[in-house]
């Protein structure tokens, strides 16, 4: 009787979790914004946007064109803010905020915020920049997923470090952040 009423209680808890996992799924696609995409892709393969609600125009790649390391939340999110631009080094890119440092992107102070979590074996880095253009502050942010490369036999594994080494989240911003068009 007792192993029946585990069983029972294991099922209903199985249910609970795929019906708020499906809520939070919709939920934050209700929230995101409305982008539209056209066919044709821009110059060098890039996909251009129109963010139609605030004018912001942008191109941005399909994937990163990695294997081990890989989008989320796509496409890129692009937002004028309503502040001025300041940055601030502070924090631990595992800290409940992430890391916030300068760096100087393609001649461009650009206030880059990292946050990274780890979940079944891949690690998500959230990625900030914030950055001045004709004097508006802007800020692009996107995820990247990148597995966890000792899960996999050699070669393989040592293919998955070379790549996620190699990897630049500052090259992608800078090419979404050349191709960004504000509205006047």
């Amino acid at each position: 009787m007792q192993k029946k009423a585990k069983n029972i209680l294991t099922v209903i808890a199985v249910v609970l979790l795929v019906i708020i996992a499906a809520y939070a799924t919709r939920h934050n696609e209700a929230q995101a914004p409305t982008v539209s995409q056209e066919i044709t892709k821009a110059p060098g393969g890039l996909i251009p946007t129109r963010n139609t609600p605030s004018g912001i125009s942008f191109n941005y790649p399909e994937s990163f064109g990695t294997q081990y390391v890989t989008a989320t939340d796509w496409p890129p999110q692009v937002r004028v803010l309503d502040t001025s631009y300041s940055c601030a080094d502070e924090g631990s890119q595992t800290g409940p905020s992430g890391r916030t440092e300068k760096r100087i992107i393609e001649g461009t102070e650009h206030c880059v915020t990292t946050l990274s979590e780890g979940a079944a074996g891949s690690t998500y880095t959230t990625y900030s920049y914030v950055f001045e253009k004709d004097k508006k502050t802007v800020e692009i942010s996107f995820t990247a997923r990148s597995v966890q490369c000792l899960n996999y036999d050699e070669p393989q594994a040592t293919r998955c470090q070379a790549e996620q080494k190699l990897f630049n989240a500052d090259d992608f911003a800078a090419s979404v952040a050349r191709s960004l068009t504000l509205p006047k």
